[in-house]
């Protein structure tokens, strides 16, 4: 397995990451883990920490770019630079829990994946202290649009995907359309052209909330999300699954991203609600259940956000990370 970290000017989460991995490798044994860390010209002390973990017993490859690069490239370096039979792109502020690494190695060892989905959950401040308790039993798949269906959203998370490198050796040749979704684009191929899928529900992998850089969400998980999925599934997974993974987005992911812009105020709700009105103007669901967060008056939008977003996430079986969640916001209010 190789993990790769792409980094640029985060040393202190990526410090972390990788005291959190030198323990996760002790558990197993040696030379069945590569750790890559992707430096995008961070000019911020990324250099010295990663000199620092080789120091105390930690084998990393480090490679530091002498420009920006971009996000989507520098996924491609880590890609590139692989040399394990599976890749796990590990976002910097996203850490494995105890003991995930070594369960996940013996996964990898007693059979051959297209992906290992990992179950992960968000964290605000320590990763620890915010993981939920659960105990679901992982799931092998055979059928690739069953498999992207369970899976849901995670398909588009870098740190929830472990792709077997060997089913998408020709990625170069396509990943370059999809810049802000290359993993997509990788999940999927790698998915439909293996025989087995796993997801690993049990929580693996603890994800920083809302660390990442500003875009237009509709940009990015409406408009180049489906076209990847159309182009990449279209003649090979049957429509039936397809419309099963659109509606458990639309129920159980969408809701939450379209609340917050009417929590904050956001101009760009209308942007988003032409992309999903493009997208999704036949399906039942959005006109009813998402659609009037983006059109309602704001109070009422509001109010009809956070009840299809509560009601959406215990369909979708997220009902413990929401209680931790909220839990851990209460604890932190009174203390």
């Amino acid at each position: 397995l190789t993990i790769a970290l792409p980094t640029r000017n985060r040393s202190y989460y990526l410090e972390k990451n990788l005291e959190q991995l030198k323990r996760e490798i002790k558990q197993i044994k040696a030379n069945l883990v590569e750790i890559i860390v992707s430096d995008n010209c961070s000019a911020d002390n990324t250099g010295s920490i990663v000199d620092s973990a080789i120091k105390t017993g930690a084998a990393i490859s480090y490679v530091r770019n002498a420009e920006d690069i971009g996000w989507g490239r520098n996924f491609l370096q880590c890609f590139d630079l692989a040399r394990g039979a599976y890749v796990l792109i590990l976002g910097d502020d996203d850490f494995f829990v105890d003991g995930a690494l070594k369960r996940l190695i013996e996964k990898l060892q007693n059979a051959e994946y297209g992906v290992v989905c990992l179950q992960t959950y968000g964290f605000d401040i320590d990763c620890k202290d915010e993981q939920p308790y659960n105990s679901s039993a992982d799931r092998l798949y055979t059928n690739p649009g069953e498999f992207i269906r369970d899976v849901g959203a995670y398909v588009t998370l870098i740190s929830a995907c472990v792709i077997n490198k060997n089913l998408v050796k020709d990625f170069r040749s396509g990943w370059q359309k999809y810049p802000n979704l290359p993993v997509l684009y990788l999940v999927l191929r790698a998915a439909i052209r293996s025989e087995r899928n796993l997801y690993i529900r049990e929580y693996m992998v603890g994800c920083k909330r809302n660390n990442s850089a500003n875009y237009i969400f509709s940009d990015i998980f409406v408009d180049e999300m489906w076209s990847i999925i159309d182009k990449e599934c279209s003649n090979v997974i049957s429509p039936k699954w397809i419309k099963e993974f659109e509606r458990k987005l639309l129920i159980g992911y969408y809701p939450l991203y379209f609340l917050q812009l009417r929590l904050g105020k956001n101009e760009q709700v209308s942007l988003n609600l032409e992309a999903c009105d493009r997208r999704f103007s036949l399906s039942m669901t959005y006109r009813y259940w998402l659609r009037p967060i983006l059109t309602l008056p704001r109070y009422l939008a509001i109010a009809h956000g956070l009840f299809v977003t509560a009601l959406g996430r215990v369909w979708d079986g997220d009902f413990l990370r929401g209680f931790y969640y909220l839990k851990t916001k209460l604890v932190r209010l009174f203390r």
